[in-house]
């Protein structure tokens, strides 16, 4: 087992491939990535806790359903700050009102979603929701 290297990140994306690209890429930049395709497996690795991030594509199918999954990920997983990742088209500033760390589109810059990544890594929990 390799050591941890870096914060631990919990990603939830139901696409295997990106799932394999995010994990490599962010143990490139020093995390220790756990990645996981359903709400499910992400709510149990939250009730567990030890996570510095959580970063989460959209679960719900349609759009009435946008943001309903990961509400309920970003509540059970307080205080650790959730990001979402998606190709949906969503308000950046409306994810953060709600309470999400960060949005960051599809397809992603790896360097624009390290910026989301550390800003949030280097923000105190206290400091609430930015907006």
């Amino acid at each position: 087992m390799e050591p941890i290297t870096g914060p631990r990140i919990l990603v939830v994306e139901k696409d295997r491939d990106v799932g394999e690209t995010l994990d490599a890429l962010l143990r490139e930049e020093g995390y220790e990535p756990t990645v996981v395709a359903t709400g499910s497996e992400a709510m149990a690795l939250v009730d567990r806790g030890g996570f510095a991030l959580v970063v989460t594509d959209l679960l719900g199918w349609w759009p009435d359903q946008a943001l309903d999954q990961e509400l309920l990920l970003r509540e059970r997983a307080y205080p650790t700050p959730v990001g979402i990742l998606t190709a949906w088209p969503l308000d950046a500033d409306m994810v953060r009102r709600v309470g999400f760390a960060f949005l960051a589109q599809k397809p992603f810059d790896m360097d624009d979603l390290s910026r989301h990544i550390g800003g949030v890594l280097a923000t105190p929990v206290t400091a609430g929701c930015r907006g």
